[in-house]
């Protein structure tokens, strides 16, 4: 098993995540050919691995592949990084595209957990131990459960939006009030935008377009807007079974892109005010979480291209070295001269 790169020399380095092949942080494997490429992090040439040492690392991979939740995918390469910072690239037909977001759980408790915190310094922990002198402990303890469920309510209806800049440096003050009446909507080149109703005379050139007097976003400034102003809507976390729903709503649409492109289409509101409040909420974070998924995707998919044409090169030399014997051939018999 080599560690350096048969090009530069340099070290391939290491990683923990493919047991049979720990060699190297970014591994590119094809399964239908029983291929295997550690790509270099110096020269990002393509190292092809021993036939011998391929097979149970590459099914390693491609399982770890599968599993993985977050990837993106072209026709031929698919690309994802593992916990520990390795990159898989899968060459081949892709996997059906899945949008799974369960890490959002994690996030949205953890934001619960630090809003009751917040509702429990400030008020719950006052109110408890003036009325702990008043009623007693049973009484207390009733109080400190209706204090905590209904201060958790409130900061769900009232999130943290009122006058903050969403789109800083940029001459338009969107403030809270702003984004809430936003909607989802196409621009006129047909990417996803962002509708604000705002004066015409606050906007600077190259933010967005006019359409009957309202003001949409091009796609850069939307998802920047979005992706602050929606954090701040969802402030107050979510429990296991709201981030379920909205995971349920992600999936329905296949993909982060077309959940957005479909609110696009619906010129639906970041915040609907007119569904109740189960509704309402589940929507608001099943946009957050389709804001930075896309996001995610977008940064990953830039790399793509590049790996593509690396595939292809590395594919071309692979197809020559499997024709190859291991061991090269012996040398003719010297004839003597005499002979």
């Amino acid at each position: 098993m080599y560690r350096a790169c048969i090009f530069c020399w340099s070290a391939l380095g290491a990683n923990e995540s493919i047991e049979h092949f720990p060699v190297g942080r970014s591994l590119a494997f094809d399964a239908a050919k029983g291929r295997l490429w550690v790509v270099c992090p110096r020269c990002a040439r393509w190292n092809l691995a021993p036939l011998h040492e391929r097979w149970e690392a590459v099914e390693e991979a491609e399982r770890r592949f599968r599993d993985t939740r977050v990837r993106v995918q072209s026709e031929n390469v698919g690309l994802t990084k593992l916990r520990d910072g390795t990159r898989l690239i899968r060459i081949g037909r892709a996997l059906p595209g899945e949008l799974a977001v369960w890490r959002y759980g994690t996030i949205m408790q953890r934001r619960r957990a630090a809003a009751a915190a917040v509702v429990g310094v400030t008020v719950i922990v006052p109110a408890g131990m003036i009325t702990s002198m008043a009623v007693g402990f049973a009484g207390a303890a009733a109080v400190f459960f209706l204090l905590t469920k209904g201060l958790l309510l409130a900061a769900q209806w009232r999130p943290r939006l009122q006058s903050r800049s969403l789109l800083p440096y940029s001459g338009l003050d969107v403030d809270g009030f702003d984004f809430r009446a936003a909607r989802l909507a196409f621009t006129f080149e047909g990417h996803v935008g962002l509708e604000l109703e705002v004066p015409e005379d606050e906007v600077l050139p190259g933010l967005g377009s006019w359409r009957d007097g309202v003001l949409v976003l091009n796609a850069e400034n939307a998802r920047t807007v979005l992706r602050r102003g929606m954090l701040e809507l969802n402030a107050a976390g979510a429990g296991r079974d709201r981030v379920q729903a909205a995971v349920n709503l992600l999936a329905a649409s296949g993909s982060a892109e077309m959940y957005l492109r479909r609110g696009a289409a619906d010129r639906i509101p970041v915040d609907d005010h007119s569904a109740d409040g189960w509704v309402r909420g589940t929507r608001r974070l099943a946009l957050e979480m389709a804001v930075h998924d896309e996001l995610e995707r977008e940064a990953l998919r830039g790399e793509l291209a590049a790996l593509e044409a690396a595939w292809r090169q590395a594919e071309e030399i692979a197809g020559i070295a499997d024709w190859l014997p291991d061991d090269p051939p012996p040398e003719p018999p010297r004839l003597d001269a005499a002979s």
